[in-house]
């Protein structure tokens, strides 16, 4: 160590520090970043092994989470692009340095932070992760929803896609754990999930996963028809009925009335 910079030398207290004074001891940012440096450490001149900082007893420069690099980090992410909203997601696995950058399929009335949230979440899962970290507590409730009170969701925009996220919680070959992690305030692996949102989101092409919006229009409840006429197609074997819906409610209601009505037209 004796070649090394200063500002790297850890000098130890003649006494136990106080917990003030402890929290002060940090790693300095120049010294973190001379030691991914490939120049810096092919340098016989200076330190060619990082110290071994887990060696400390100070409990302040212990991780809170020591396997934190195992887990999945992902997240979603909303912008105006030519004037368009677009959303993406983004998993980021430390461990492995793994990038998946995510298509969410988001079309009409499914172009929501939620959904680029949810697809970043199932994307993991289909990663065959087993610890997933995210930002969004909205998308954790709604997935720990689903299996409980299903019927709660009937109405919801994005029921199909949390149909798909619980059926692989369900198969995992290992127990899947949550995490929620605050957004922008330097947790590494949302740092990179962000950065690969703001990435994913702009473009149309070259994603590793993409998901099918939930309907051509993005509408999940284009087929239901709150008024709607029936049609009858009768051929010589079978009947097919049909509902078509009343594009026109004014005036196709006042015609399906006079049509139908017992006492005619008014």
């Amino acid at each position: 160590m004796s070649n090394a910079i200063p500002e790297a030398i850890f000098q130890p207290c003649p006494h136990p520090p106080t917990q003030n004074a402890a929290k002060v001891i940090k790693i300095p940012r120049s010294f973190q970043k001379k030691l991914n440096d490939s120049a810096f450490t092919e340098n016989t001149r200076s330190i060619t092994k990082a110290p071994n900082f887990t060696a400390l007893t100070n409990d302040n420069l212990r991780l809170k989470l020591p396997d934190w690099r195992l887990w999945a980090y992902t997240d979603g992410n909303c912008l105006t692009y030519r004037s368009q909203q677009r959303v993406g997601a983004g998993v980021f696995i430390p461990a492995t340095k793994t990038a998946i950058y995510v298509k969410s399929g988001e079309v009409g009335i499914s172009n929501t932070i939620n959904r680029a949230e949810l697809t970043g979440i199932a994307s993991a899962l289909r990663a065959k992760c087993a610890h997933i970290a995210t930002d969004s507590a909205c998308s954790v409730s709604q997935i720990r929803k689903q299996p409980l009170f299903p019927e709660l969701h009937r109405k919801h925009t994005h029921s199909k896609l949390l149909e798909q996220i619980v059926p692989m919680i369900n198969e995992s070959d290992t127990p899947v754990n949550f995490y929620k992690v605050k957004a922008h305030i330097g947790v590494v692996g949302n740092e990179f999930a962000d950065a690969i949102a703001k990435h994913a989101a702009p473009h149309n092409y070259g994603h590793d996963k993409a998901f099918p919006p939930p309907s051509p229009d993005g509408n999940p409840f284009a087929h239901i028809y709150w008024l709607a006429e029936e049609n009858n197609e009768t051929s010589h074997t079978t009947t097919k009925i049909s509902l078509a819906p009343l594009q026109n409610i004014k005036d196709e209601l006042k015609a399906h009335m006079s049509k139908h009505h017992r006492l005619g037209d008014f």
